[in-house]
């Protein structure tokens, strides 16, 4: 028997085990689907040995994920057997988590498979009414409370399904003593508010006054016994009760007014605030109204209050006064007050700092803005000191406000200053600028401010410099975007920066997709809001720059496209065009047939096949380091704390750029399905952190007659060693897409070891690379009281020979300037883009002391592991 007893048990374990490992995978929805799970999960239920707290959990896994699974038949059987084991622990008050739970699922179930005018239905009401009917029962009073909200639900669901229990329900209500009064009340006024509008067969006229009016007044009679939360269902109730039947006048709620008129609990003052905007005029009079605003006001400041409920205080106070009808907030002397209320505190959030000054703005006359400079001075300041987004959103809120309300041209001016101050040093804050002046556009008639602010960031924006608007360029151009779409700005000097920044890309290798996009937008809506008569030779030469510059295919097709149309169709014909792309596809398609040859039809995206074996085969050949010089300092260098020869080294450092050139064969092999690819792409996932993004490899065709070489060049950021992965895509001879992965691209230690480039860096003799290397060992070893460390040193005994470990290192011997051989060797690695390491070896007897220093510590396990093959060599 006590085996059978564990048995059981073991398996309601099991069971929710089993669910609990399902819910870890997402697919617990799937075990009800088979109805067999579900009567096992309700067998636990009826077993003694089963832990209770188990059986709470399945009853919980039961309600969330499978009651809308259950198909009706099921949901029946599930109902009554449920109702079964709700009539045999309703009485246990030892069970009492898992009798509400059990409560909950039944609700639930009814609810959610639309059973409200079922057998099932009618016996829940029966259960669920025996636990409410144990009035003033102290050890129940959790399960009453339940069994309350559980009815008031289906009330909800099924107006007028509990409208015979409203005597008895009264009646509880008025005899019960303990906190489960207010769920009683609940579930009153939601029974009332279903009687009062039961349709054309029961008319609200015809409900007689004694059914209402009584029970009405003994809730709004002892409203005091409610909390806050427990209230508010009960006045929505009665406030609808109030607007649907006649024998309940907005009178009702002055009780409760009157209580609350000086409370300061925000939640209470809602409420009564609620009221009087729903019945403005018909419950207090205008000596109590005044009161309650005053009341309203003074606790804006009240610092005990959260500032959540001092925002909701705020806004209540906004809504009196855009309605314009609280005469008393308009008067001169509650004005006053008002205004020095609602000026800002050191106390204040950022919020409502920000919503003081909004109520405040709106506070003053339409004709008056005071003294807007002083009163968004701590805001102006927080924005143009940290660049912060949060304050800077305040700040335009502030100015929204004051301009819509005002309109003068101090707000104005004040606008255009802030806004040229806050690009000057964060671009990054100007997407937020043009939300704000498009808002502005579209909320008032008069676009002033807008043309105003926009021309001068226009303005801002070309006499920028080059690398500043390259470097931000997702920000910048958002402004030349905007300024294309005004006819009013001129437009030639805009199309000749554009060309200027498309050539500077070019020559630093950031011509990429992203800034092709952004400069097409612009292209496109100078096409759009211009005459094409004006631009026509300044606008060719930039879509013919973006045509030979750019190396993307997509950004390449759409500049041929706006050329081709540019060069080929009218005005009317081209905004035809280009403005039906908003409209969709379809219309799209339609207007460039009517243009160029070829099919109308609307054809999908093709569908990408990823294959992992093609046939596709590449072999690395050689590495070549290229060194070149830049036209302006280069972001990629990290140079050190330096002063005396080493400052001249690193000037010349700066302006030196670095890449791995690879060369690669690639080759379709003789087993491959395919006889020719077409259309071939190469792309290197390198990670931006490591290397600067490389472009893809466009080739045209490859077959099995031949291989292809490529190119790839990588410009380190850090020299670390990766190994990068690579995939190939292609169009196969049926005209589908394939992707697939190559082998992938390491980068070893051995590549990003270079020999430094003398000649770049404008060291040539001999005895000046030695004070170079000395003077760097120097800096890299010594103890440094700068933020930043300088470098690092460290120490590896290697067991070879002196000519082994030179013959490894030759690339990198500095020798010595006498040419006889020295003591101690020195190497000197240059690890790109703009690092350094360094090498001391001393011999003793058969082993090696290598001294290592370096400014990137991270390349030294990569150096003791290289050491180590030369040691393990011997």
């Amino acid at each position: 028997m006590a085996a059978t007893r564990r048995r059981v048990a073991d398996d309601g374990r099991q069971t929710l085990s089993n669910i609990r490992r399902n819910l870890s995978k997402g697919t617990v929805e799937k075990l009800f689907e088979d109805e067999s799970f579900v009567f096992e999960l309700l067998d636990a239920l009826y077993e003694e040995e089963v832990d209770v707290t188990v059986k709470t959990e399945l009853l919980a896994v039961l309600e969330q994920y499978g009651l809308d699974r259950l198909e009706a038949s099921c949901a029946e059987q599930v109902a009554a057997r449920l109702l079964d084991v709700l009539q045999e622990q309703r009485g246990s008050s030892d069970r009492l988590r898992f009798v509400v739970q059990l409560m909950l699922t039944l609700t639930s179930l009814v609810v959610t498979n639309d059973m409200l005018k079922t057998e099932p239905c009618g016996s829940l009401v029966s259960h669920l009414w025996e636990i409410v009917g144990r009035v003033n029962d102290v050890p129940s009073r959790r399960l009453r409370g339940c069994a309350c909200q559980c009815l008031r639900q289906l009330e909800t669901w099924s107006p007028g399904l509990l409208s015979r229990y409203k005597d008895r329900l009264v009646q509880a209500m008025r005899e019960e003593r303990t906190h489960v009064f207010q769920d009683y009340a609940t579930l009153l006024s939601t029974v009332l508010t279903n009687l009062s509008a039961r349709g054309d067969s029961t008319p609200a006229d015809s409900i007689p006054a004694d059914e209402v009016v009584p029970p009405l007044s003994f809730l709004m009679d002892n409203a005091f016994l409610f909390t806050p939360s427990g209230l508010w269902p009960v006045v929505l109730s009665v406030m609808e009760l109030v607007k649907t039947t006649v024998h309940v006048a907005p009178s009702i709620f002055k009780p409760l007014m009157l209580q609350n008129l000086t409370s300061v609990d925000p939640c209470m003052l809602h409420i009564v605030l609620y009221i009087q905007k729903a019945f403005q005029g018909e419950i207090l009079t205008a000596e109590e109204e005044s009161q309650l605003l005053q009341r309203l006001t003074s606790g804006v400041n009240i610092l005990t209050l959260r500032p959540a409920q001092r925002l909701l205080i705020l806004q209540w106070i906004k809504a009196y006064l855009q309605q314009g009808g609280a005469e008393e907030l308009q008067e001169e002397e509650t004005a006053g007050s008002l205004q020095r209320v609602l000026h800002p505190t050191v106390f204040d959030s950022l919020d409502i700092h920000v919503d003081k000054l909004n109520v405040l703005t709106r506070s003053y006359p339409t004709d008056e803005d005071h003294n807007l400079g002083e009163d968004i001075h701590y805001l102006k300041r927080l924005a143009l000191t940290t660049g912060n987004d949060q304050a800077t959103v305040g700040l335009y809120r502030v100015l929204f406000a004051a301009y819509t309300h005002h309109q003068t041209q101090r707000v104005s001016d004040a606008v255009i200053k802030i806004t040229q101050d806050l690009v000057v040093d964060y671009p990054h804050l100007i997407p937020l600028i043009l939300d704000f002046l498009l808002a502005i556009k579209e909320t008032l008639s008069d676009s002033t401010v807008y043309q105003a602010t926009l021309s001068s960031l226009h303005s801002q924006v070309l006499s920028a410099r080059q690398a500043e608007v390259l470097s931000h360029f997702r920000f910048y151009l958002q402004v030349l975007s905007a300024s294309a779409k005004q006819p009013h700005i001129q437009q030639q000097k805009t199309i000749q920066f554009l060309v200027g920044l498309v050539r500077y890309a070019e020559s630093s290798g950031a011509c990429d997709w992203e800034l092709g996009c952004a400069v097409l937008t612009v292209c496109r809506n100078l096409l759009l809001h211009h005459c094409s008569d004006y631009i026509y030779y300044d606008l060719g030469e930039l879509l013919f720059e973006m045509q030979t510059s750019f190396s993307d295919c997509d950004i390449r097709n759409r500049a041929r496209l706006l050329y081709a149309l540019l060069a080929g169709a009218s005005d009317e014909k081209l905004r035809d065009v280009l403005g039906s792309k908003l409209l969709g596809g379809v219309v799209l398609s339609q207007n460039i047939t009517n243009m160029l040859t070829g099919s109308s039809q609307n054809l999908g995206k093709a569908e990408v096949i990823h294959m992992e074996k093609t046939g596709l085969e590449w072999q690395r050949v050689s590495l070549t380091p290229v060194f070149s010089s830049l036209e302006s300092p280069s972001d990629l260098v990290h140079s050190l704390h330096v002063t005396g020869r080493l400052e001249s080294y690193f000037q010349h450092l700066a302006y030196l750029k670095a890449e791995l050139v690879y060369q690669y064969t690639l080759s379709l092999s003789e087993t491959s399905e395919y006889e020719v690819l077409s259309a071939v792409s190469v792309r290197l996932k390198a990670s931006t952190e490591t290397f600067t993004p490389a472009p893809d490899i466009h080739l045209l065709s490859i077959s099995k007659l031949g291989s292809k070489e490529l190119t790839l060049r990588l410009v380190p950021r850090v020299p670390q060693p990766s190994v990068i992965d690579v995939q190939a895509m292609f169009c196969t001879e049926d005209h589908s897409t394939v992707s697939c992965l190559l082998d992938p691209v390491g980068v070893t230690f051995t590549d990003l070891t270079l020999t430094l480039p003398w000649q770049e860096l404008g060291v040539d003799v001999l005895q000046d690379r030695h004070c170079v290397f000395d003077e760097l060992w120097a800096v890299l070893t010594a103890d440094s009281n700068h933020a930043r460390q300088q470098g690092v040193e460290s120490v590896k005994v290697v067991q070879c020979a002196t000519d082994r470990i030179h013959r490894a290192l030759n690339a990198f011997h500095l020798p010595h300037p006498s040419g006889d051989e020295g003591i101690v060797d020195k190497y000197l690695m240059f690890l790109p883009p703009s690092y350094h390491l360094l090498l001391q070896v001393v011999a003793q007897s058969n082993k090696q002391v290598v001294s290592m220093a370096t400014d990137y510590w991270q390349i030294l396990p990569c150096v003791s592991n290289y050491l180590n093959t030369i040691d393990s060599a011997t």
